[in-house]
């Protein structure tokens, strides 16, 4: 009987020592998993701290290429606004020069007529499409190669002449002038400005006498 109170008193003291190391067991596992999850939380929070210095270090360089890009539009826009007034500055030269020769009798502006081994002729070339390439050309017929000549001899206000060459721009006649014979004209009025002096010369001398 005492022997039997010996061995139930042995059993029920491991079991309490069994409850006793599982909750030693679970305390530790309780604290392994708080720690690891302090870990984890202390991870993540630098990770979203890296994150963040990364994501601020991003903005500052978009931020800058923004500026840059603005700044080269800007230069652009510059540059297409002297070159727009280059092409306007050309353009009134240009117009200048047909006035000038105009308001010598040089040149006739005929818009009714066809174009002549005598015309001067003012366009404007267009790509395939139809877009301006270059606003303004003007020459006298004479000055080009026979081919060119061929092809606009005949040619009207309006018309678009088109060239064999593919890669070659369309050219769009906007005015027709005529080239006046006037350097016969010229030794004509020199010749009578000379008879004119040289008449003034011999009443002089007749005075004089």
């Amino acid at each position: 009987m005492a022997n039997q109170q010996k061995v139930n008193s042995k059993k029920a003291k491991s079991a309490v020592e069994r409850l006793a190391a599982l909750e030693t067991q679970m305390d530790n596992i309780s604290k392994n998993v708080a720690s690891l999850l302090n870990d984890f939380n202390k991870t993540t929070s630098e990770k979203i701290g890296i994150l963040a210095d990364e994501i601020d270090k991003q903005g500052a360089a978009i931020k800058t290429l923004r500026s840059r890009i603005s700044a080269v539009m800007e230069v652009t826009d510059t540059q297409d606004q002297v070159g727009k007034k280059i092409i306007e500055a050309n353009i009134e030269e240009l117009k200048a020069k047909i006035e000038v020769l105009t308001n010598t009798g040089a040149l006739v502006l005929d818009n009714d007529s066809q174009i002549s081994d005598k015309s001067f002729i003012v366009g404007r070339e267009l790509d395939q499409e139809g877009n301006e390439t270059n606003p303004r050309l003007q020459f006298p017929l004479a000055t080009l190669s026979e081919e060119l000549q061929l092809s606009l001899v005949g040619k009207s206000v309006g018309d678009l002449v088109e060239f064999e060459d593919e890669n070659a721009p369309n050219f769009e006649i906007t005015e027709i002038y005529t080239i006046q014979e006037i350097t016969q004209n010229f030794a004509e009025e020199d010749s009578q400005e000379s008879g004119a002096e040289e008449e003034a010369q011999d009443v002089d001398l007749e005075d004089k006498s």
